[in-house]
């Protein structure tokens, strides 16, 4: 069973499920030591940059899995992220 959210980052989790002084950029990893799913509620809109996609995957463990849909095209996105990881010789 996976168990996540739509995202990771929202500003009043903190001190309420973030320590209040855990930097943002260790805020994934913190999560995934919680949760084995998360979406990428901003692919929704658009697709992240290859960039964005190789720093999450650094930063999580290798179950993780990531849940996107940018307008309703899921199966392509899927693709997409797939090859973006693969290029960049993460997967």
């Amino acid at each position: 069973m996976k168990i996540g959210t739509s995202g990771w980052y929202y500003r009043h989790w903190i001190g309420k499920f973030y320590p209040p002084d855990l930097p943002l950029s260790q805020t994934l990893a913190f999560y995934t030591d919680h949760f084995n799913t998360v979406e990428i509620n901003n692919s929704f809109y658009a697709l992240p940059s290859e960039t964005a996609v190789s720093n999450w995957y650094a930063k999580t463990d290798i179950h993780v899995y990531f849940n996107n849909d940018y307008q309703g095209y899921a199966i392509e996105n899927a693709s997409k992220l797939k090859s973006m990881l693969s290029t960049r010789g993460v997967i």
